[in-house]
């Protein structure tokens, strides 16, 4: 079976968005809400990406996500704001 790969393009609206993304390739595709030119721009620059890189793009954001997001990583986290 042949993996599909998606790639999103975000809008940088609230503080959560930009928040999560940042540090990642996933930051690069955020585009400023009614900016419909740089919409387009994100949208060329994933077009001319091969299939290899858009999975390359989609394995490290995975990892980065699970590295941002580890259970233990977030309780420290949560303790550390409550101090608990």
């Amino acid at each position: 079976m042949k993996r599909r790969w998606a790639m999103v393009i975000l809008s940088k609206i609230g503080r959560e968005v930009p928040e999560i993304v940042e540090g990642s390739f996933a930051e690069k595709m955020l585009f400023e809400p009614g900016d419909v030119d740089e919409y387009a721009d994100k949208m060329e620059s994933l077009l001319i990406m091969s299939n290899e890189q858009i999975a390359d793009i989609g394995y490290g954001l995975r990892e980065a996500m699970l590295k941002k997001f580890d259970l233990e990583v977030t309780r420290r986290k949560l303790l550390n704001l409550f101090s608990i």
